[in-house]
């Protein structure tokens, strides 16, 4: 099945070959019926998911691995990529097993909110630093597409149209950019985009795999990760592609980076320790440590 096969492409790039299982068995979800967990307060927090019971949840910590909080409980699928909105008040992620966009408050109050409906799939949200917009994956026939809406789903904008397999958006701090995962020719490589569609610039050129782009906080350079000589390893590379460095070296998985909101450190996942762990590093890749905490870290936010 066409779908089938192209979505677990991409979630094999985005979590290291440990989600096709969901894919499967979720094509027959229904919306979920979640609550949020109470007691939940914002500090400075690393929204991450970690598997319990063969579904993923969304969790959030403070970037040492203390006062850790589930934000949704109660749902009988898997909630995926979540994402702070600026102000830190409100979570978009996709659920029903990331076949669906949702938006949550994180403060318990108010409803879950559904702000995509494409009978396919819409997946890995990601949004704007001014907070208006949200930049995600919507699947079509034969292509996953990037495409834009308002963070009330009013106005939705495709910005690639093409026969690609597109996958994890991000935008740039300064919100002029959006770089994403893209494989073609048999290659999954690194791309930027503008907002309006125009001035695509393919940023890395390997035939080893290259996912889960991040941007520093000035967005003048790009951290990701890449299966180098059969390893997953973080790289780093300035905004236009040049000057790549890697950051990590071990005979083990290290995936998903996203950058503090300083640019300081950069949080990812290692199985060093034999399972999926989040850990931080300097932005050089030195310093690392260990949160304590398994999963698979998505976003940052900093209070102001």
């Amino acid at each position: 099945m066409y779908y089938t096969s192209q979505r677990f492409r991409r979630i094999l790039i985005q979590h290291s070959c440990i989600f096709f299982a969901l894919m499967v068995s979720a094509l027959g979800c229904s919306s979920p019926n979640n609550h949020l967990s109470s007691n939940y307060k914002l500090k400075e927090h690393i929204a991450f998911i970690n598997e319990q019971s063969g579904d993923w949840k969304i969790y959030t910590m403070q970037s040492d691995g203390t006062d850790v909080h589930q934000i949704i409980t109660g749902s009988s699928s898997s909630n995926l990529d979540p994402t702070w909105s600026p102000d830190g008040e409100m979570i978009a992620y996709g659920g029903n097993s990331g076949l669906d966009i949702f938006i949550v408050n994180t403060d318990g109050a108010g409803m879950i909110r559904k702000l995509t409906n494409n009978p396919l799939a819409d997946s890995e949200p990601h949004w704007s630093n001014d907070g208006k917009k949200i930049v995600f994956i919507s699947q079509y026939e034969k292509s996953n597409e990037i495409v834009i809406t308002d963070w009330e789903g009013n106005s939705v904008k495709q910005i690639t149209d093409n026969d690609w397999q597109e996958a994890t958006p991000r935008w740039s701090p300064d919100d002029n950019q959006i770089v994403f995962t893209s494989y073609r020719d048999d290659e999954w490589n690194i791309y930027s985009i503008r907002p309006d569609g125009s001035k695509e610039q393919q940023l890395t050129n390997t035939s080893e795999i290259s996912s889960n782009p991040t941007w520093s906080s000035d967005s003048s350079r790009i951290a990701f990760s890449q299966l180098h000589k059969g390893n997953w390893e973080i790289f780093v590379m300035e905004s236009d592609g040049t000057q790549v460095r890697q950051l990590t070296e071990n005979q083990i998985t290290d995936t998903k980076p996203i950058w503090s909101p300083d640019g300081s450190r950069i949080a990812f996942s290692s199985e060093i320790n034999g399972r999926s762990e989040i850990f931080i590093m300097d932005q050089d890749g030195k310093n690392i440590f260990s949160t304590g905490q398994s999963g698979l870290p998505s976003d940052w936010h900093s209070s102001k």
